[in-house]
């Protein structure tokens, strides 16, 4: 990132394959039920957080049609 190489959301992706490379390929200790079970949980854990936005914006949405914020 200091060098102008990557954004950080590029030099997160980077660094992931990295650590994938590292842990399956050279080190051994990284399967692949392993990595299926990690980006699982990465699944899992993106959509609660996507789903919390997602009702959030609803509810300011709604907040806004109904005019609380101008009521208060």
């Amino acid at each position: 990132i200091w060098g102008g190489f990557f954004t950080p959301t590029e030099a997160g992706a980077i660094a992931s394959l990295y650590a994938v490379i590292l842990g399956g390929l050279i080190y051994r200790d990284l399967s692949l039920r392993d990595l299926f079970n990690a980006f699982q949980r990465t699944l899992m854990f993106s959509a609660v957080i996507l789903l919390i936005i997602a009702v959030s914006s609803f509810y300011g949405w709604v907040l806004v049609r109904l005019g609380i914020p101008q009521a208060l």
